[in-house]
């Protein structure tokens, strides 16, 4: 996914957000008339200008983009901060990856998922989910199972028609030697089943090992939390946002459900495992970035309010031509 594609699902989200307001605010009115929005919502739907000026980047090639002296939400479900984090995360693993396969360690990927109907509502296959992985990776089972390093967690959503919500957890492991996996399958069904869920022993836990499963998990990572694109087994909140309205009950209950859900842990204890910190992770400046356009915060915002600033960063990237700055700077300011 691109930051075009991941600023025009996050333009719809803010658009589709403004206009269901009973599904996206908190709270009494405020001095203004406008409604207290959830502050999980409304800082992603808009990123906002931190200095008096906006500024957009592109590579020399003009295919890549990037904003200057704005923030969001530093959030995965924001489709800007998924583009940004998913980039990050993708050079912290492989180093961290890189250094556990020279000391010997075997990168596994695990699966970990719960059978659920059409009926069943996100929040509950999503609690079922979370508490059973707190059981399973606690006490003394999990003591004498571990892996040798600190695992990584992705959960991952998606939706379909026909069997309904589908909340699953991605584990990169690191072992020193080959796990025990009829009796993590076993710990698994059991902590599905202790919450009151279900799991099928065949299918609930899946494991995956080679020598390109670091590549493998790396690469899923950045495409699952930031692809616009369907999986064959349903839909991602990105290919939803593609057409807010068309799903909009399942847009709406999927905000609700993951307020103050954490879509991805253990990287840090990973990186402090392995005596990592952020300086050792070499630093993605091969781009060449050069300035294309700067609009005052009063521009931008006012682009906002125009619903163009989708096409602000696409003609970024289309036009070389200087003119362009000064027909876009006019717009703002008319």
């Amino acid at each position: 996914m691109s930051l075009l594609h991941a600023y025009r699902l996050q333009h719809n989200l803010r658009r589709f957000a403004l206009s269901h307001p009973e599904s996206f605010s908190v709270g009494a009115e405020v001095g203004s008339g406008r409604r207290l929005w959830d502050r999980a919502v409304i800082s992603h739907v808009l990123p906002v200008p931190v200095t008096s000026h906006v500024e957009v980047y592109t590579s020399p090639d003009r295919s890549l983009a990037r904003y200057g002296n704005l923030i969001d939400a530093n959030s995965w479900r924001s489709p800007v901060s998924a583009y940004y984090k998913s980039r990050e995360m993708v050079r912290r693993l492989e180093f961290c990856s890189s250094l556990a396969r020279r000391s010997g360690l075997t990168p596994h990927m695990i699966t970990l998922t719960l059978r659920h109907s059409r009926a069943d509502s996100l929040a509950s296959v999503l609690q079922i989910l979370r508490d059973a992985w707190a059981w399973f990776s606690s006490g003394g089972w999990w003591s004498s199972h571990r892996p040798t390093l600190p695992v990584v967690r992705r959960l991952e959503i998606t939706y379909s028609a026909a069997n309904g919500w589908h909340p699953h957890l991605h584990l990169l492991c690191f072992f020193s030697a080959s796990p025990d996996v009829s009796a993590w399958r076993a710990r698994w069904v059991a902590a599905v089943q202790r919450f009151g869920g279900d799991a099928l022993p065949g299918v609930g836990l899946d494991v995956r090992v080679s020598d390109d499963a670091v590549s493998s998990y790396v690469s899923k990572l950045h495409l699952e939390m930031a692809s616009p694109l369907s999986k064959s087994g349903g839909l991602s909140i990105y290919a939803m946002l593609e057409d807010p309205d068309r799903y909009a009950p399942q847009v709406c209950e999927y905000y609700a459900a993951t307020r103050r859900v954490r879509f991805v842990g253990g990287v840090s204890q990973l990186m402090r495992a392995l005596g990592v910190s952020d300086s050792d992770i070499p630093a993605d400046d091969s781009v060449g970035w050069m300035l294309c356009l700067s609009l005052t915060r009063d521009q931008y915002m006012r682009l906002v309010d125009l619903h163009l600033v989708v096409d602000f960063l696409v003609y970024c990237l289309s036009s070389p031509d200087p003119a362009f700055t000064l027909y876009m700077q006019c717009i703002a300011v008319s």
